[in-house]
């Protein structure tokens, strides 16, 4: 992804990396504080995002959400 989403390819990219989901909606919610463009979600849980989606489609974010989940 760093490769992708590089300087070198017109991207000033920022990555939280944490398993926990309370601070992964953290992170998320200061990025849409940002101002991000883009907010690319891996999460560690699905619940609790609904109000920070909410918020990046009100802002006008482009938003990609991939959740795995652990059987």
């Amino acid at each position: 992804m760093n490769e992708v989403f590089s300087r070198e390819n017109g991207y000033d990219g920022k990555q939280t990396n944490t398993a926990d989901n309370s601070e992964q909606i953290a992170a998320a919610r200061g990025y849409i504080r940002d101002g991000v463009d883009f907010l690319l979600i891996s999460a560690a849980n699905a619940s609790g995002w609904d109000d920070v989606l909410q918020s990046a489609k009100r802002a006008g974010e482009a938003t990609t959400v991939n959740t795995l989940r652990k059987d």
